[in-house]
């Protein structure tokens, strides 16, 4: 047994039932003394005792077989979690996790010392209604639903870890978690092929045209950007093999990644001038620094693409992914299958390109109501024509 028979009295209101605990505190087991309300102080004592003993085995029911593996839930995220999460998880995304946890969780005392096995979903709700209504971004902005959407998915990572590793014997307690309400996040752009056009133009120097052209023509991310060798391309397909994160060498983000993208005969021409520019390598990093190294797409962009966008006075950069979007809004609007685009973007789920990355502009409208327009003229049309056979009749 890790807790004591419950000792029940009234304090402002209510029953309180009072009990004690073994925990582990940082590798040490000790009893601490614990209490928590009950029910009403109407409620007779003898029916407040048998409730409070029902607590109790409920207590007992979601703690840990072993005394040493009861742990508050920041102790649990720093010596279990977080190490976890750096050995499993793509290095960005262990690494935004740490940060998140320490600005919005390990920040707040009250989160981080209760105990992982006595958290509830009341209390994962509570959390991210508060960090939504106190916590503020990098940029002093608000924080908005996709972010909270972040919290809750490393909230049920942590406890899903819990629940396999037998640190908890309930269900995951985030999973019914509703999202507080937040701010919807701003909509993002996809360059469509007319601001392609104008980017490459704009830019003088040929390794920072033909990464543009490489990033809007195949919709490879950044990081594949980064990792891609001569070794990759071959019989006019590019073979997507790594990815570069922040210096980090690593798997691509999902199996379906690794699907090999077509390359485009005229960005085939475009990547055998570069190749001949660069000393006609077999091997090695596409984009190459002066020494070797794999480029990094963000000082690409502030040494070459921001200067001379500036002088060209282009305002709607809105980043790399920009590109990937813009692939898919514009093959959408040459009418390709939305199926065939996830294939090409090598998503997983077709909701997805669907959802996030198919941007139809305004356009797009247009052209969609001139069609409709057409068919109501035509229906207009031949109500004419009967009505004035009716009338000669």
């Amino acid at each position: 047994m890790t807790t004591s028979a419950p000792y029940i009295f009234k304090r402002c209101g209510v029953w309180v039932m009072r009990y004690r605990e073994s925990i582990n505190d940082l590798g040490t087991i000790k009893t601490v003394q614990r209490a928590r309300n009950l029910c009403p102080d109407s409620v007779p004592k003898k029916q407040a005792g048998k409730l409070a003993i029902e607590e109790i085995k409920k207590l007992e029911q979601s703690r840990p077989a072993k005394t040493e593996m009861i742990l508050p839930l920041g102790e649990f995220v720093n010596r279990v979690y977080l190490p976890f999460a750096e050995t499993n998880l793509r290095f960005w995304t262990a690494k935004s996790y740490k940060v998140t946890w320490e600005k919005h969780f390990a920040a707040r005392p009250k989160i981080a010392g209760m105990l992982l096995c006595t958290v509830h979903t009341s209390d994962c709700y509570s959390w991210l209604s508060e960090i939504v209504k106190m916590d503020k971004l990098e940029d002093g902005s608000t924080i908005g639903a996709a972010t909270v959407k972040r919290l809750k998915s490393l909230l049920s990572g942590i406890f899903t870890l819990a629940v396999n590793l037998g640190y908890l014997n309930t269900p995951n307690p985030v999973k019914g978690t509703m999202l507080p309400d937040a701010p919807e996040p701003e909509e993002t752009h996809a360059y469509t092929l007319e601001q392609i056009a104008e980017m490459i133009a704009a830019l003088a120097d040929p390794t920072a045209r033909c990464m543009v052209a490489v990033a809007a023509f195949t919709g490879l991310s950044r990081s594949e950007i980064r990792g891609l060798t001569w070794e990759a391309i071959w019989d006019g397909e590019i073979h997507v093999l790594r990815g570069i994160v922040a210096g980090h060498v690593q798997e691509t983000k999902t199996r379906a990644r690794k699907a090999p993208v077509p390359l485009l005969p005229s960005l085939e021409q475009v990547l055998n001038r570069h190749r001949e520019r660069s000393g006609n390598p077999v091997s090695g990093p596409i984009f190459r620094t002066a020494t070797g190294n794999p480029i990094d797409p963000n000082n690409l962009l502030r040494d070459q693409l921001k200067p001379s966008f500036k002088s060209a006075k282009i305002s709607y950069w809105s980043g790399w992914h920009g590109f990937r979007r813009g692939l898919a809004s514009n093959l959408h609007r040459l009418g390709v299958q939305d199926k065939t685009i996830q294939g090409i973007l090598r998503h997983s789920n077709v909701a997805v390109t669907q959802s996030a990355y198919i941007k139809t502009s305004n356009l797009d409208s247009r052209r969609a109501l001139e069609s409709l327009d057409a068919v109501l003229c035509s229906t207009c049309a031949l109500e004419s024509s009967q009505t004035a056979l009716a009338v000669v009749k």
